[in-house]
């Protein structure tokens, strides 16, 4: 993926279990929203999803080549994010009951 910067955009770098991707977007969650639902179009039921999200905020990688800015995003808030609360809900209990 080539894109040219946009104002308010970021690269986020987004992986979990068996994928990953690059979104361009404004916020962490955004971006592992679009790349799930990307996942989910690509894979169908055959999309593994682990209990976290991983975005890297590209955008912030300086010139030492040292990111600092990732995060782990529980994968319930993003299914439900994109509309798949049953997926959420689903994924939510199952990490509950491995606590």
């Amino acid at each position: 993926m080539v894109r040219k910067f946009r104002k308010g955009k970021r690269f986020f770098y987004i992986q979990s279990a068996n994928w990953e991707g690059v979104a361009q977007a404004s916020s962490p969650k955004e971006a592992c929203s679009l790349i799930l639902r990307e996942a989910l179009d690509e894979f169908n039921n055959e999309t593994e999803i682990s209990p976290k999200i991983l975005s890297v905020d590209l955008s912030s990688v300086g010139d030492t080549g040292e990111g600092k800015n990732f995060t782990l995003h529980p994968s319930c808030e993003i299914l439900a994010n994109i509309g798949k609360h049953g997926a959420a809900s689903g994924i939510k209990n199952i990490v509950k009951n491995y606590e």
